[in-house]
């Protein structure tokens, strides 16, 4: 075994074809055209099971079903992300091995992904109410699906920035739809403010709607930091400005949070200080003109973040720190497999104090629902995640070739949204985000997709046959 390579290992990236080093003023028929110089973006050509795979991000994405009930019941996500599952397992199963292949370095992820999926279904076989999580938990794994999906489906670096840009594109559909609904009318009304919604139901509510602008802003930086398009870096950043707003406007002190580490963010990855000052003025004008705007009610919501007596007085997060609490005795009541998904109202009201009130909290709900056939598969994921991520930025730190400065920047983009994710977990219970399993995914296939992917280059008069 000494000479094997561990999985851990990370091959060497080759150095690119001279197809591959073509840049934004290749005129040469078949040469790169689209938003990046390291990658084609175009459509030609693509494969049947990757164009179901963007189907089925675009809908986990928009939710656009979700506003449609005579679409939203053939479940049209588990229908796409089935047909691409079929796929993909095909592909897995009758794939060639070559002796001496290295195992790929992502393989201690998708073990934890595999367990933890594995032990989501313990959990709801075993649940307090079969029936409540066994619906749960499809749900769930439609989400999960993503990662399987891309990891067996996107091979070329094509694919994987056509990914990427489907995913922006369905951000900004997403919050477009939201803004458009709320000049209409569409709003909350909770303790003393006008709260924001967002589309569809699933992450309709105000913190959770300024959660999922949140989760999306690290890979739209990725896209305005490295395409060559102005026009593509100008949408990110109206994506970016409006985002700003829409955050103000949920009123949620999570989201207000959320986004100011974005911010920071975006500072530290943006490479001209020139631009970084332009953002920052941009940014802080943009929030001195809503502040001016905001109701007394609206400031003191937000400047209670930083007074103690939030967390003691407060029914909302008293309620969160009472759900710590419950969570826990759950645990101890149901150690292996938890309450079962979806099963906690039905628990705290019949077994607790009556409440059905949720836990409002990531740890709550993974170790009280899931227990340990959750928690550990799920902690030992992460733990996998930022490592793959950091074992690639050291791998290819100071490497001068595009596009492994592309997923060296990726590779800080997936922790820092995971880490957006674990911030956001201590008030919100959201394990069935996509960005959980779908950005780690897309590093995945990022570092081990060398091959360009381009459509073949049309012949031109003169072309030999």
């Amino acid at each position: 075994m000494s000479g094997a390579p561990s999985f851990t290992e990370l091959p060497p990236s080759p150095a690119p074809a001279p197809e591959a080093r073509s840049g934004a003023g290749d005129a040469r028929p078949g040469g790169r055209r689209g938003f990046f110089a390291f990658a084609s973006t175009s459509l030609a050509g693509l494969p049947a099971p990757f164009l179901a795979l963007l189907g089925y991000l675009m809908l986990q994405t928009t939710f656009f079903d979700e506003e449609w009930p005579a679409i939203g019941r053939f479940r049209p996500r588990l229908l796409l992300g089935g047909v691409a599952l079929a796929v993909a397992g095909t592909r897995l199963l009758t794939r060639e091995r070559v002796r001496g292949e290295v195992a790929p370095a992502h393989r201690a992820m998708t073990a934890w992904y595999v367990a933890f999926i594995v032990g989501g279904a313990f959990a709801a076989l075993w649940a307090f109410e079969p029936a409540i999580a066994k619906d749960v938990q499809i749900e769930m794994t439609t989400t999960m699906l993503s990662y399987v999906l891309v990891v067996a489906i996107v091979r070329t670096r094509r694919e994987v920035v056509l990914t990427v840009l489907v995913l922006a594109a369905a951000s900004g559909l997403y919050l477009l739809r939201s803004f458009m609904e709320y000049l209409n009318g569409k709003h909350q009304f909770t303790m003393g403010v006008s709260r924001m919604m967002g589309a569809g139901l699933s992450v309709s509510d105000p913190n959770s709607f300024a959660g999922t602008i949140a989760f999306s802003l690290p890979i739209l930086t990725w896209c305005a930091l490295r395409t060559r398009l102005a026009l593509l870096r100008g949408c990110v950043v109206v994506y970016g400005l409006l985002a700003t707003y829409c955050v103000i406007q949920t009123h949620s002190r999570s989201g207000l949070v959320l986004h100011l580490l974005n911010v920071l963010f975006a500072l530290v990855m943006l490479p001209s200080r020139k631009v970084k000052l332009g953002l920052a003025v941009a940014l802080v004008g943009l929030g001195v003109w809503l502040a001016s705007s905001q109701t007394e009610e609206a400031m003191e919501r937000y400047s209670s973040i930083l007074s103690s007596k939030t967390y003691t007085k407060e029914s909302s997060t008293v309620g969160r720190i009472e759900g710590y609490k419950i969570a826990f005795r759950m645990f101890t009541e149901n150690p292996l497999t938890g309450v079962g998904p979806g099963c906690w109202p039905a628990y705290r009201m019949r077994r607790v104090d009556g409440d059905r009130l949720m836990p409002h909290n990531l740890t709550g709900q993974v170790i009280a629902t899931y227990g340990l056939a959750g928690l550990v598969p799920f902690v030992g994921y992460l733990g996998a995640a930022f490592l793959f991520a950091w074992r690639t930025r050291r791998r290819l730190a100071g490497s001068p070739d595009p596009w492994d400065a592309a997923v060296r920047d990726l590779a800080l983009v997936v922790p820092f949204t995971l880490g957006l994710l674990l911030v956001s977990g201590l008030g919100a219970h959201n394990v069935d985000r996509l960005a959980w399993y779908l950005l780690p995914a897309l590093l995945a296939v990022a570092v081990r997709a060398q091959e360009p992917g381009d459509p073949p280059a049309r012949p031109v008069a003169g072309d030999p046959p």
